[in-house]
């Protein structure tokens, strides 16, 4: 007698588990489907023994507690285990006030299993992952180190060829001479001035003085004529 297999979809009807939480385990577990479709697919289908091992994975969850870890002033709800605090993407994203994909980012270029622990934790109907407390004080260490490296000014450097390059940085002496030092025609400041958002304002002029682009940040010394109006009152 041929056992019955099953699709994602049955398997999903079965354990009560959503069918992106099923692909994940099935990976991690290394079950590929009976007719070799391995973990996706409309056809892939699954032998009966596959919904023990899914409802054992997907219920081997660390028994943990909720409470509060206030770090810099921010409180976490974290998840309490083995005498740890725990906090996960979302809780670092809103604590901080920054975008997601910018915590996963960082986490994905800094974090290993070696660095620092993690457990799986429920959230919803997914299973989730959550990080040692001690990764806030590198996001932190991280986002005060990108602050003291955001630029502060907007300026404008003038080349003996006339060329002008539009930038910004916080730091115009040294800027000026490190793009002395890789150009061979003597530089010269023309305008500087500190704004709120100098990324900002440099795309807008970049973007409007698009006629008059000789290459990279470089454009003709025609556009500084435009000094001639505030800068600063450019939308930021």
């Amino acid at each position: 007698m041929v056992n019955k297999m099953y699709s994602l979809s049955d398997l999903s009807q079965k354990t009560g588990i959503p069918r992106s939480t099923i692909t994940r385990l099935l990976s991690k577990l290394g079950v590929k489907s009976k007719n070799g479709n391995c973990y996706k697919g409309k056809k892939a289908s699954y032998d009966p023994s596959v919904l023990d091992l899914l409802i054992e994975a997907h219920g081997y969850l660390p028994e943990y507690s909720l409470g509060l870890y206030t770090f810099n002033g921010i409180s976490f709800n974290c998840q309490i285990y083995d005498s740890e605090s725990y906090v996960t993407v979302k809780q670092i994203s809103e604590g901080f006030n920054v975008e997601k994909f910018f915590v996963k980012a960082w986490i994905k270029r800094n974090i290993s299993d070696s660095y620092i622990d993690r457990i799986n934790v429920r959230c919803g109907t997914r299973i989730g992952v959550a990080y040692n407390k001690d990764i806030l004080f590198g996001f932190s260490h991280h986002l005060e180190t990108r602050v003291k490296n955001e630029p502060t000014n907007i300026y404008f450097i003038r080349a003996s060829n006339n060329a002008v390059k539009i930038g910004v940085t916080n730091n115009i002496g040294k800027r000026l001479s490190d793009l002395q030092t890789s150009h061979y025609e003597e530089l010269s400041l023309v305008y500087i001035e500190e704004l709120k958002d100098p990324r900002k304002v440099e795309k807008f002029l970049h973007r409007a003085l698009s006629d008059f682009h000789i290459r990279g940040e470089w454009f003709d010394s025609s556009i500084l004529s435009i000094l001639s109006f505030p800068i600063n009152q450019v939308p930021q």
